[in-house]
């Protein structure tokens, strides 16, 4: 019944003998697996009048649903039986369920004659579903992967909403990104010398000497001469890590 997990069910179980089978009867409460079903017994659990749908007919569902976990034992693999009807008992024309047929006989005289006849019964319609599951470590993978990705994608966006969309965006911001500020290392190096400083103490044959770029660079006036070792060394020598206050947002040391 279930081929993908090489599953095969039915409803006459393991544990069932002729005698139990000759005997029981399907009750909702007291034998809900018995497969032997008494008429008046289904369409009274269906709702319905026993005597009133014999006289018209009607369409009755029978229902088999198997519901079945198979990381456990298959013995727990049982159905559920339930009953329904399926056709509308109000209808003003055609109610019930009938159907005609033909009995053709010949009468003494040898003449071909038809009689047509006009059945109502009880007509069941008989539905079987059924679901079943294993763990597997495969899809567990996959379906794990798929939400870390989708938890990623979902941070990007609420980031983005918040820091681009909101009217508080810009709080937002001071809270999610920390700053760090040395009051000290801002007051004890001096600025780095422009090149307009270096190129006043080059003479004349230095500047000559330099490659074509380096005096396009020089003409332009815009690239810094960087700090060196000493003055990194001295701008950090003037800031006491032992007084110094760590908060959230700044990072202060003592005046």
């Amino acid at each position: 019944m279930f081929p993908k997990f090489n599953v095969k069910r039915r409803n006459i179980l393991d544990h069932m003998n002729g005698s139990y089978l000759a005997n029981c009867r399907y009750h909702p409460v007291s034998d809900p697996l018995c497969p032997i079903f008494v008429l008046k017994d289904l369409l009274t659990l269906a709702g319905e009048d026993y005597k009133a749908i014999s006289k018209r007919g009607g369409v009755m569902g029978f229902v088999i649903e198997w519901n079945c976990n198979l990381d456990m034992s298959v013995e727990n693999c049982l159905p559920v039986y339930s009953f329904r009807r399926m056709d509308n008992k109000d209808d003003k024309l055609a109610k019930g369920w009938n159907f005609r047929y033909a009995h053709y006989w010949t009468d003494q005289n040898g003449i071909q004659r038809r009689t047509m006849l006009k059945a109502h019964g009880i007509r069941f319609v008989f539905n079987v579903y059924g679901r079943a599951g294993r763990f597997s470590a495969v899809v567990f993978a996959m379906n794990l992967g798929s939400g870390i990705g989708l938890l990623g994608i979902a941070t990007i966006l609420c980031d983005f909403v918040l820091l681009h969309c909101l009217k508080n965006r810009d709080t937002f911001s001071e809270f999610k990104f920390v700053r760090l500020e040395s009051k000290a290392l801002r007051r004890g190096s001096r600025a780095p010398p422009t090149l307009r400083d270096e190129q006043s103490d080059m003479d004349g044959d230095t500047i000559s000497a330099l490659s074509p770029g380096r005096k396009l660079l020089l003409a332009q006036n815009q690239v810094y001469r960087p700090y060196n070792n000493d003055q990194i060394q001295t701008a950090i020598d003037d800031v006491d890590c032992k007084d110094a206050v760590f908060s959230p947002r700044t990072f202060k040391t003592p005046e």
